[in-house]
């Protein structure tokens, strides 16, 4: 009833897309989303307009020319056209005036790599890593926030980052950087890093 099966029931596998050019997906608790030839496509339960479960795909609105994006449980975050790091969704995960049904206004610019925790985001944009969403957990690298910020934020001593992820389902982001190495922060268990 979610749509994420493209309007089949299952139980699976069953074709639920097929577009020119497909590349990369992402599933969520509540989307998917791809990019093909034509650019970043979603379908679920997208939250946004009269009937918001959608079992065909359609274009993220003002997301034209978009390439990467990052899925998570109830967000999903774009890097649009022009560099800007965009989300959608509930909460401050999703960013300064994110909305269920539609974009945030850009978190960051200049951003090459998105990554979307279970209640966080980050970006990444000249080898500096930002991100927003609830700071419990150690979520935001130890930025100094009280609980939450719907504003990016940059993580002090974390410099010439070349690549992002984040656990889609948990508070744990890691980073790779220039030099081969591998920081990691968030909770893990019952300790922050």
């Amino acid at each position: 009833d979610d749509g994420l099966l493209g309007g089949d029931s299952g139980p699976g596998p069953v074709r639920v897309v097929e577009a020119a050019g497909i590349s990369k997906v992402g599933v969520g608790a509540e989307r998917v989303c791809f990019l093909a030839d034509e650019g970043v496509r979603c379908f679920g339960n997208l939250r946004y307009g009269r009937n918001p479960i959608r079992s065909e795909p359609i274009a993220v609105p003002r997301l034209e020319g978009g390439s990467e994006f990052a899925v998570a449980t109830n967000h999903a975050c774009f890097i649009d056209g022009e560099g800007a790091a965009r989300c959608i969704g509930n909460g401050p995960r999703a960013g300064e005036n994110a909305q269920a049904h539609r974009l945030s206004n850009a978190l960051v610019t200049g951003a090459v790599g998105i990554a979307a925790g279970l209640i966080h985001s980050c970006a990444l944009a000249e080898g500096h890593v930002h991100c927003w969403g609830e700071a419990y957990g150690g979520r935001l690298g130890g930025v100094n926030v009280r609980s939450f910020t719907t504003t990016a934020r940059q993580l002090p001593d974390l410099e010439g980052v070349r690549g992002i992820s984040a656990y889609s389902r948990g508070s744990q982001t890691c980073a790779l950087l220039a030099s081969d190495e591998i920081r990691c922060w968030g909770q893990t268990s019952s300790t922050n890093h």
